[in-house]
């Protein structure tokens, strides 16, 4: 990639993901031709296309970069984007574990140009890079290959390379909320690993058991891929009998449950583990330090939110893994963009409510200021915990309005059942003209394709006839337990709502603040209003639609739990290129955490359910 190639796509990683530039204006800025840009384009587009990212073009609007894989992105922006005040060994430690991860997964040999390409370097800094490769090699015993016209190649002790991927955090096998299958494998792995320690009455401290089953996690992923350890020289008295039969079991409880057998090399290496304390490497993938950050953390989202998801080991591990580069990119402004971020907000407001609580610990314990974009990724490991918390649920009973006849159901159901055939007991069907007829309170959970009939209660869940993922995420919310649609509405109260035009956002909350105050005459005006703008000050309280749902820093102690309900003739600003109409202002009691989760919950299904308008909502359910 040529100088010029280089300031052009500088340039378009500085654009938002939404922006574009004109050939124009980037010919005026490079001070070249359009002809010669459009020239340019085509050559960096074939590039990037290597590397799966895309450069498209929009007739009168220009050029931007996009990709499938957001990482894909912040990697060149990192490469070729850094800022001023970036630390140059930060940046290098960054390349150093990209090279580092693209020899471990690709065992030929490969020329430092390539490499270069890869990371979108110079030959010259790709050649400083490996320089540093090399020393980090020689603290685990490995080495680079030579081999003349071919390049270069990783070689190594298969235990040294684990230790190098585990201690060096290199991002290969890494656990990944956003990946099922992933989670699924560390979560039985997880549970076995626990189930044995338990039942041999073996403790072992927190940051050995989550260094445990990410070391198991690799042990599985390599042999999988047939790397495989080398036998131990001198295993007698290195090991206990005890520890060596634990191990053996975990061994075969893994192939039972995962389908992966173990060599007897690899029992002995995971007994190795077991004891690392006390004969093995010091040195941890998870650092104490990192663990006490979580630690720390979950006591404070505990506190604040009454919220305990402390005991989740998997949990646990994927915020360590996480948090650690994710303070060196936030101390050093190359924070993660996530296009997914605003539909995260909308789907899982509590886990975002969680992770933005967070982001407050992380702020005032340790200086380090997340943006939503981050934050975005924190609430989804905390909404995939959240979900795990659900215990398996009695099979329901459902039953479905629909506006066809009941001999045009037959697609519906089958579309039902064949997601849910496990969780459901048995699904009924009737049509409109049937609803006054039947029983709705035989039923666990009542559906409705019908729009605009006056006989269908409003507290009936609303789906599309052709299901839609967010229908299927409705259906499978309300199957878990959560029948936050037929139960949001108990959280209203006609002495609550406020209705009316209000200038500013601070007008707004001192309102609704009186009207609370009004009915609650123990709780301090002043002191909740100051409790609600220092959560405020982290932003993020709007949910997209026109909604935000403001509240206090702290769970509230002198008052039961109350919603306060602005509804806005006029739109507010409430953020920057933020507006709202609705704002549910939520004061939780501190030992009604259950609340707390209901209104969210029930939030995320209205505002998921396209056919709910939420003015009509409240006001009808109101009676106003």
């Amino acid at each position: 990639m040529t100088e010029r190639e280089r300031l052009i796509v500088k340039r378009l990683l500085t654009l938002d993901y939404d922006e574009y530039i004109s050939g124009a204006k980037l010919a005026k800025e490079m001070n070249i031709s359009v002809k010669t840009i459009q020239k340019e384009i085509q050559v960096i587009r074939s590039l990037l296309q290597t590397y799966e990212i895309e450069l498209i073009s929009v007739t009168s609007k220009g050029y931007r970069l996009t990709a499938k894989d957001p990482l894909k992105l912040q990697t060149l922006k990192l490469n070729l984007v850094q800022s001023r005040n970036a630390d140059p060994e930060y940046g290098m430690r960054y390349w150093v574990k990209e090279v580092l991860r693209f020899l471990i997964e690709q065992p030929d040999y490969i020329t430092v140009q390539e490499l270069a390409d890869q990371c979108f370097v110079s030959k010259s800094k790709m050649a400083e890079v490996v320089k540093e490769v090399k020393m980090v090699l020689t603290r685990y015993e490995c080495r680079l290959e030579h081999k003349p016209y071919y390049g270069i190649r990783l070689a190594g002790k298969e235990m040294n390379l684990r230790k190098l991927i585990m201690l060096e955090q290199i991002p290969i096998y890494q656990l990944n909320s956003a990946d099922e299958d992933k989670n699924n494998l560390t979560r039985k792995l997880t549970d076995i690993i626990v189930k044995v320690l338990v039942q041999e009455r073996y403790l072992i401290s927190d940051v050995v058991l989550e260094n445990l089953v990410l070391y198991t996690y690799l042990m599985v992923q390599r042999v999988h891929k047939e790397n495989l350890v080398e036998k131990l020289s001198m295993i007698r008295g290195v090991i206990s009998g005890h520890v060596l039969q634990m191990a053996n079991t975990i061994a075969k409880e893994i192939s039972e449950q995962v389908g992966e057998v173990l060599p007897y090399p690899e029992i002995e290496y995971l007994a190795l583990q077991l004891q690392a304390e006390r004969t093995f490497d010091s040195r941890q993938a998870i650092s104490p330090e990192t663990e006490k950050i979580v630690a720390e953390m979950l006591a404070y989202i505990r506190e604040t939110l009454n919220i305990d998801l402390t005991n989740d080991i998997d949990l646990r591990i994927s915020l360590a893994l996480h948090i650690y580069p994710m303070i060196l990119r936030a101390k050093h402004d190359f924070q993660l963009k996530n296009v997914m971020a605003n539909e995260i907000k909308a789907s899982f407001p509590l886990s975002y409510d969680i992770a933005v609580t967070g982001s407050c610990f992380l702020l005032t314990h340790y200086n380090v200021r997340l943006g939503s974009d981050e934050i975005s990724y924190l609430a989804v490991y905390f909404n995939l915990s959240l979900a795990n918390q659900v215990e398996l649920q009695e099979r329901k009973k459902v039953l479905v309005i629909s506006s066809e006849r009941r001999g045009n159901s037959l697609m519906l159901r089958h579309m039902i059942l064949n997601q849910f055939r496990n969780r459901i007991e048995k699904l009924d069907f009737i049509n409109v003209s049937e609803v006054n007829h039947c029983d709705l309170g035989r039923y666990d959970a009542v559906f409705t394709t019908a729009l605009e009939y006056d006989n269908i209660p409003e507290s009936v869940v609303r789906i599309n006839y052709f299901l839609s993922h967010q229908d299927f995420r409705i259906i499978e919310k309300i199957l878990d337990g959560h029948n936050e649609v037929k139960n949001f509405e108990d959280f209203f109260q006609k002495d609550l709502l406020l209705r009316g035009q209000v200038k500013t956002k601070e007008e707004l909350l001192r309102q609704l603040i009186a009207l609370a105050v009004k009915k609650y005459p123990n709780l301090q005006e002043e002191t909740l209003f100051q409790s609600i703008m220092r959560r405020e000050k982290f932003g993020m309280t709007c949910f997209g639609n026109g909604i935000a749902i403001p509240h206090p820093d702290e769970l509230i102690e002198n008052s039961e739990s109350f919603t306060v309900i602005g509804l806005l003739d006029n739109e507010l600003d409430w953020n920057i290129d933020e507006r709202v109409s609705i704002v549910f202002l939520i004061c939780i009691k501190r030992d009604d955490s259950q609340s707390l989760k209901q209104l969210f919950n029930g939030l995320s299904m209205l505002l998921a359910n396209e056919n709910v308008k939420m003015k009509s909502y409240v006001a009808n359910n109101l009676k106003i």
